[in-house]
């Protein structure tokens, strides 16, 4: 738990988000969360030789590029109303 709330102060005062350490106020908002079971997809499929993953391999790339391409197209059009949300790099030691 500790590392979490470190990683998410860290994390949200990238953005200039201020934090919260008060760990009662913490796990009284876990307590709402509601974590779906999870279903494995029935469309996964698993390959069985080397030949059938090399196939899958090969669809899955050209899915991907099709993806980037619509990713990239979005990302271009995208602009930012709030000029003020900027990302400030954090300085600490490991």
């Amino acid at each position: 738990m500790d590392f979490i709330v470190a990683a998410a102060n860290l994390y949200g005062q990238i953005y200039g988000i201020t934090g919260s350490r008060n760990r009662a106020d913490i796990q009284s908002i876990l307590q709402g969360v509601k974590v779906p079971e999870f279903t494995p997809k029935s469309s996964v499929k698993i390959a069985v030789t080397d030949q059938e993953l090399k196939e899958e391999h090969e669809e899955r790339k050209e899915e991907d590029k099709e993806k980037l391409e619509m990713l990239k197209e979005k990302l271009a059009k995208l602009q930012l109303k709030d000029q003020s949300f900027r990302m400030h790099p954090q300085e600490f030691e490991k």
